[in-house]
């Protein structure tokens, strides 16, 4: 599968699509995007945290964004 890099009109493919997409996924907040408010993950307001008990199980579930949003 190819996609269009995000600041260029290049066409990426295989590591360079998927490195972009997950990039996206983690770096999207929650509600951010019109549209698709369910889209994105928690990990932005994680940053700078603790990585304590309580905040641990939050990024565990952050990152399992990528098994919904990455195909």
């Amino acid at each position: 599968m190819s996609a269009m890099h995000r600041s260029s009109v290049i066409v990426i493919d295989g590591d360079g699509d998927i490195r972009q997409s997950v990039s996206d996924i983690l770096s999207t907040e929650i509600g951010t995007l019109v549209g698709r408010r369910d889209y994105g993950s928690l990990v932005p307001t994680l940053i700078d945290k603790p990585m304590t008990g309580p905040n641990i199980l939050p990024l565990f579930a952050a990152v399992l964004a990528l098994a919904c949003w990455e195909d």
